[in-house]
């Protein structure tokens, strides 16, 4: 079976977590025979500074078919309204075409182009902005998978960000974050029900796309190649014990997850610590590139148990030398990614309970400590660093967990199944390609 996948990205397998699901899917469908299309949504520019992860793709035996596009279609042009009040106004507010507020759209005719060349048996689209990319486009059957609610990052966003506003731009800028909010998430809807079906790897997020009126969304578990057949030794190692706790946060400062949970640690987590360790008696990696809102990258430089070490390919060593994997994340976006990561290692993870709402595989004190606050995830990291019994427990049955549930070979079999489905049931729709969809 000929598949191609779109995505607003490239792929890696030690990147963030989008890309190593991403590539995870793609390596499994390449050890079952069948023929796989990376359709990257990329501008030329970025093309240029992607030729080593071009390479280890194409090593892999997958063909990269980027859809490549000038950085000006999604610069200019808006709906030929002049620059000035009008202009100013109409952003403000969101008026006028939806394309002007969702670039994202103007991809179609390059996708379609594209697509057409590829004649892919199966089309699986990787997120928002790949399925608004092919809204329309029924070239082969269309399986979307949406990942973060996209009105709600765009909330949480500036939740984030309004931190150090005045209240007047707070004010401003809180009606047009909500109106935009607004805008994506009837795009959101509009553009999974132009899909033959849908897949969220977070359960929380499957079950409000199904209460929205979207039958044909399931929840799958999240594959993940198995980090450990990349390592020397095949089965996880007991982590050499230091004189204080070592605590690993791993995952793209850029990313919304990151700065939320990073933003949790700083104001609640690390007073408790300092409590009860001292403010020197415990070492918290910050592993990870990109870079902070000022707020929060300065309160970690300053601590003198706070390391920021950038990022770190591949990160092996990282996880499997941490007594804990902390993922603070106190929102209930997607799925932490990391978290099943440090599954594949066998890490004691301690993670805030929002977390299990996206991945509902997670038992506290099974597979995991789960906190609701930042004092009990302080409490939760004390008492795996004095209570060795209880993370050995807790490191052998996440890496159980991850075999079981999370694999490639698994998780990612059941996504091609779906792929498999799809071609052979017959279609829901025409087969001759409908006209762009109006959103």
């Amino acid at each position: 079976m000929k598949i191609a996948i779109v995505l607003r990205q490239m792929i890696g397998p030690y990147v963030n977590g989008s890309q190593v699901t991403c590539w995870a899917i793609v390596q499994n469908l390449l050890r079952q025979g069948h023929e796989v299309h990376v359709c990257s949504i990329l501008a030329h520019q970025e093309l240029q500074s992607l030729q080593n992860e071009i390479t280890t793709l194409e090593s892999t035996g997958a063909k990269f078919s980027p859809i490549a596009f000038d950085q000006a279609l999604i610069n200019d042009s808006k709906s030929g309204t002049p620059h000035g009040f009008l202009r100013k106004f109409k952003d403000f507010l969101f008026l006028g075409p939806v394309e002007d507020h969702v670039q994202s759209l103007r991809f179609r005719v390059l996708a379609g182009e594209k697509l057409r060349q590829i004649r892919p048996d199966a089309i699986l689209c990787y997120d928002v902005h790949s399925l608004c990319a092919t809204l329309g486009l029924h070239i082969a059957p269309k399986l979307g998978l949406v990942g973060d609610l996209w009105h709600l990052n765009l909330l949480l966003h500036w939740k984030v960000n309004k931190k150090n506003e005045s209240w007047r731009r707070r004010l401003k800028l809180g009606i047009h974050v909500h109106r935009s909010a607004r805008l994506h998430k009837a795009v959101m809807l509009e553009i999974v029900r132009d899909c033959d079906r849908n897949v969220e790897f977070a359960a929380h997020h499957a079950k409000w796309f199904q209460e929205n009126g979207v039958r044909n969304m399931i929840y799958l578990p999240t594959p993940v190649e198995d980090p450990l057949t990349d390592c020397e030794t095949p089965s996880r190692p007991d982590p050499l014990r230091s004189s204080k706790p070592r605590i690993l946060m791993i995952g793209d400062l850029k990313n919304l997850s990151s700065r939320l949970g990073l933003q949790m640690f700083v104001d609640e987590i690390l007073p408790e610590l300092d409590k009860r360790f001292g403010r020197d008696g415990f070492e918290t990696r910050v592993v990870g590139g990109g870079h902070l809102p000022p707020h929060i990258q300065k309160k970690l430089v300053e601590h003198p148990s706070v390391k920021m070490i950038g990022h770190v390919s591949p990160p092996h060593q990282e996880f499997l030398s941490a007594d804990i994997v902390l993922v603070p994340t106190p929102e209930k976006i997607g799925i932490r990614v990391r978290i099943l990561v440090a599954f594949g290692y066998g890490c004691c993870v301690v993670t805030h309970a929002d977390n299990a709402s996206g991945i509902p595989e997670l038992k506290h004190k099974v597979n995991a400590l789960i906190g609701t606050s930042g004092g009990e995830i302080a409490h939760l990291i004390e008492t795996a660093w004095k209570n060795e019994g209880l993370a050995t427990e807790v490191r052998r049955n996440a890496r159980a967990t991850f075999v079981e549930c999370f694999t490639a070979d698994k998780a990612a079999r059941r996504l091609t199944d779906e792929l498999l489905q799809l071609t052979n049931a017959p279609r829901l729709r025409s087969s001759v390609e409908t006209a762009a969809a109006t959103v």
